[in-house]
């Protein structure tokens, strides 16, 4: 898991994700799950937040869901609950739509804040679907 917002908000990938006890003791409150082709997480604990938006790299997304997507971890940023935001390898629909709810929550230039996220390696970001992210929401 990659931090970018210290103990508040973190990028991640379906494998780490999968094991929730190394998630839970960063404290996580909450999981969005970007990965339209990785299985929906089955195992749980009750008091844990998950949301799905199942996105694909690219284009042919449906508009609403990524606004929904950006939301809700905008959401979690500006009332500081602890999230990790994942798809299947968290290399591009993560830092997207992260980038997108910082730009969001704190009123910034969406490609700042994509430049911000993105400074420290891994990351294979997909030109149509952050278009479409911009698009969406901006």
């Amino acid at each position: 898991m990659r931090e970018v917002l210290p103990e508040r908000l973190w990028l991640s990938n379906a494998v780490e994700v999968g094991d929730v006890r190394r998630v839970l003791s960063f404290g996580v409150e909450a999981l969005v799950d970007l990965a339209a082709d990785e299985p929906i997480l089955v195992h749980l604990p009750r008091d844990l937040v998950y949301l799905r938006f199942p996105l694909v790299d690219g284009d042919g997304n449906n508009s609403s869901v990524i606004q929904a997507a950006v939301d809700v971890a905008s959401h979690f940023v500006k009332t500081e609950i602890p999230t990790v935001v994942f798809c299947s390898a968290g290399l591009s629909r993560s830092p997207c739509i992260v980038a997108a709810a910082i730009a969001k929550a704190r009123g910034i230039d969406p490609h700042t804040s994509l430049e911000q996220v993105v400074k420290d390696p891994p990351s294979d970001i997909s030109p149509l679907l952050w278009q479409s992210i911009v698009n969406a929401c901006f």
